[in-house]
């Protein structure tokens, strides 16, 4: 039997590596990104095709699609960094807003199956920055474009990825290796968190259940950690000597899961003895969320399994 064909764009990154080899036993998988040095790297560690793309150039993501004729696209692809979004604001808006319109125009036309944009609990209202905005965007326009369009459309909403790229145990890390102060933001600050794994799980559950989150938003429970927790969990793990830095241009105390306007419209969905959240914009919930899902009221990673997770990730 021939394999389905993924499209996994920004898939030389963190995730999209650890997707190919995740679904690549089971679909013919596709990677894009932008830095040829990366895409070298992806090609070598995954043993899947890579091509070049970059997002806002809309001719060249058509004859991506062109090429490789897929069935089911991962829209991973974007520009990330919140503080970064708020000094170059054209910039994600022409990746993350018209990128993913570019993307989403072209499954259309090619007839893609299935899109699954990748979200962000920074999309989730209230929005505190404009990297947030760019992917609440994103996320509403992959929900609209399903009522009219025969390709189906889905986004996940993540929190964040432990030792994703850029990531604060990432910068550490570095920091370590190199014998540097550790940066630790002086603001008290607690974050959803997920691992690669479930991450994977949460894409590969949206498009292989799409009857059930086409048009949707689909999130998971997740687990809030408290910055100083996490702070302390390291250094009782590696050690290193942390220097306190001033909060950055559209960083936040806490993160919303599930925000406040999204209640009436988001139903809780099982799978496979899974607890998942589907917010479906167009359509409210036979049985409303009573509250918002965010880090204030949301169960904490306990320091022992913090340290498990510094312990096993930095020797891996």
């Amino acid at each position: 039997m021939t394999k389905k064909r993924i499209l996994i764009t920004g898939g030389t990154g963190f995730l999209g590596k650890y997707l190919a080899l995740e679904l690549k036993q089971h679909y013919e998988i596709w990677l894009t990104g932008r830095n040829y040095a990366q895409n070298l790297h992806a090609a070598q560690t995954t043993g899947c095709a890579v091509l070049p793309m970059e997002l806002s150039h809309r001719e060249r993501v058509n004859e991506v699609f062109a090429q490789v004729k897929p069935h089911i696209v991962i829209h991973a692809a974007a520009a990330k960094f919140v503080h970064l979004a708020e000094v170059f604001p054209t910039d994600y808006v022409d990746t993350n807003l018209l990128g993913s319109s570019h993307i989403a125009q072209a499954a259309i036309d090619h007839g893609v199956q299935t899109v699954v944009g990748i979200s962000t609990d920074k999309a989730t209202p209230p929005v505190f920055n404009l990297y947030g905005l760019t992917k609440a965007l994103m996320e509403r326009m992959f929900c609209n474009l399903n009522l009219t369009q025969p390709t189906r459309f889905t986004t996940v909403r993540f929190g964040n990825i432990f030792w994703a790229s850029g990531s604060v145990l990432d910068i550490w890390r570095k920091c370590l290796a190199k014998n540097a102060p550790l940066p630790m933001v002086n603001l008290p600050t607690r974050r959803f968190y997920f691992t690669v794994g479930e991450a994977i799980d949460l894409i590969r559950t949206a498009f292989e259940q799409i009857d059930h989150t086409a048009g949707a938003v689909l999130t998971c429970p997740m687990q809030a950690v408290d910055f100083q927790d996490l702070q302390q969990a390291w250094a009782a793990t590696w050690g290193g000597n942390f220097a306190p830095i001033a909060p950055r241009i559209g960083d936040s105390a806490d993160e919303w899961l599930i925000g406040e306007s999204e209640l009436d419209f988001t139903s809780r969905w099982f799978h496979n003895d899974h607890l998942y959240y589907l917010i479906d914009p167009h359509k409210k919930a036979q049985t409303a969320l009573e509250e918002p899902l965010f880090t204030l009221n949301a169960p904490m990673f306990a320091p022992e399994v913090l340290q498990q997770i510094l312990q096993k990730s930095l020797e891996a």
